[in-house]
């Protein structure tokens, strides 16, 4: 493994090795440290609506963007028919 020490600004081509490699390594570390995927297949329709039913649909009404706030926009505005959340339980 090239060392600091071998570093010499007056000798880019050295920096950029020795830069390469350390970059090298940490990609390799980074790489490692990922977790790996659960299956090599992807999921299907119904594991997806599974997943939605389990995890995402009971997380939406704890959104920000999910609570009512303040005054609805004017009856004209293109956003009054979807101002109103329903309740998600």
């Amino acid at each position: 493994m090239p060392c600091s020490s071998d570093i010499s600004l007056r000798n880019p081509k050295s920096t950029l090795s020795i830069s390469t490699f350390l970059i090298y390594k940490k990609m390799q570390e980074l790489l490692a440290a990922y977790p790996q995927p659960r299956t090599s297949q992807p999921l299907t329709f119904a594991e997806v609506e599974q997943l939605w039913e389990a995890t995402v649909k009971p997380a939406l009404k704890d959104f920000k963007t999910m609570q009512n706030s303040g005054e609805p926009p004017p009856e004209e505005s293109q956003w009054f028919r979807q101002w109103r959340i329903l309740e998600l339980g």
